[in-house]
């Protein structure tokens, strides 16, 4: 075990050292830093509309005070609602663009619910729609008990999405529900794809320069391969656990601007799920780049055919459309259980249906029994390369070395 330790932290050390690593962990950072300062940007200049007058010809608006002279927004940002006696006065203002429309309610509003909208040349957004139902709704439900006027104002309350047999699909639905395992899906592969490139590198580099020939008389072929993935998975987790603190934080001042992020639920059971499919299936990747690492001559004809096997990981993606349309097809189920693909195609589906538990419990008996037949076999694989300096194995001797019980 002493060895094991030695192995995985050196391999973690020489990874989180490299610039490639830093360039990796931090480029996503601030790409997610990025487009929460657009989002800021694009919410600020919404929020800044300018001011709109509305004609109350019905007196359902009579309570409602009189906002300063001076006051153009109000501190959430939204448009100041003005009132004005009646049409001629407001068009004036319209006029002298003091206000950007005008909203004029009928004097029969309570039976008709007629509303004119007065404006320039463009029409006012929907934020400033929005205001506007915020303003009247309240007005609307006074004389109506507190319970009543909830529902009128809060709409329907918890709405929970249940499919017919029962389980709970979501309890907020949204374009968020089907963004965030997207994201994440995306943020796993990434991690995985970048450790297997550092496993790649060390590998081929040790045997290169021979440096593997001193380390086989102190270790055994096991010790190096499981030290090498354990110092590597934490690399891996490493990486995602500042990108997920990034994400955290840079969704929570997003959410204080953005209305569809204020109620937004973290989806514990969703990120439980893909931290129980990141861990065999980064174990299964480690043991087959370290098979490749072993049986290759270079660095450069492994990247070849590590690049190859690693479009497995990227294949989900390519079916995001039948994911969106048709999440519970053939083709997708199957994509589930497949060691290689589960990871990325349990996450896409996660945000577009439910997926029965019986696939998820499969899916990951079998990816975690790929990582330990990876596991396994890369020894055996690892021992018959390493010490084939300049000379690259054919695919006789790598059955050869996986049926060989001797590792």
């Amino acid at each position: 075990m002493h060895k094991l330790w030695l192995v995985a932290r050196y391999e973690y050390l020489t990874a989180v050292k490299r610039r490639s690593f830093l360039l990796a962990t931090l480029a996503i950072p601030l790409l997610i830093v990025a487009v929460v300062v657009v989002i800021l940007l694009v919410s600020s200049r919404t929020g800044a509309e300018s001011q709109v007058g509305f004609v109350d010809g019905s007196g359902v608006l009579a309570s409602v005070p009189v906002p300063p002279v001076d006051q153009t927004t109000v501190a959430t940002g939204e448009p100041v609602m003005r009132p004005y006696p009646d049409r001629v006065s407001a068009e004036a203002a319209l006029k002298a663009e003091e206000v950007q429309a005008v909203y004029i309610l009928a004097v029969d509003y309570l039976q008709t619910g007629k509303v004119t909208l007065l404006y320039n040349e463009q029409a006012p957004s929907a934020r400033v729609e929005s205001a506007f139902s915020a303003l009247i709704r309240p007005q609307l439900a006074a004389e109506v008990s507190p319970q009543i006027q909830e529902r009128v104002l809060d709409g329907p309350g918890d709405l929970v999405f249940q499919t017919t047999d029962g389980r709970v699909e979501s309890e907020t639905g949204g374009l968020l529900e089907l963004i965030f395992p997207v994201a994440v899906a995306l943020f796993f592969v990434l991690a995985v794809m970048s450790s297997a490139g550092y496993l790649l590198q060390a590998v081929t580099d040790e045997k290169e320069n021979r440096t593997m020939e001193i380390m086989t008389t102190s270790l055994s072929a096991e010790q190096l391969v499981v030290g090498k993935s354990m110092g590597l998975i934490v690399v891996s987790l490493t990486q995602v656990g500042i990108w997920l603190v990034v994400g955290a934080v840079a969704l929570i001042a997003a959410a204080q601007a953005t209305p569809l992020l204020k109620d937004a639920q973290v989806p514990w059971g969703f990120i439980g799920v893909s931290v129980l499919f990141f861990l065999p299936s980064f174990v299964l990747e480690a043991g087959i780049i370290t098979s490749v690492g072993a049986a290759v001559t270079d660095l450069r004809q492994g990247q070849q055919i590590a690049g190859v096997l690693q479009l497995f990981f990227w294949l989900p993606f390519f079916f995001f459309g039948l994911i969106m349309g048709s999440p519970d097809s053939p083709v997708l189920v199957a994509l589930s259980l497949f060691p290689l693909t589960s990871l990325a195609t349990i996450a896409l589906r996660w945000g577009a249906t439910v997926i029965p538990w019986w696939q998820i419990v499969v899916a990951w008996l079998l990816v975690s029994g790929s990582a330990v037949g990876a596991l396994l076999i890369a020894p055996r694989i690892f021992r018959r390369g390493m010490l084939r300096y300049g000379q690259h194995m054919k695919f006789g001797g790598l059955l050869e070395a996986v049926r060989s019980r001797n590792a």
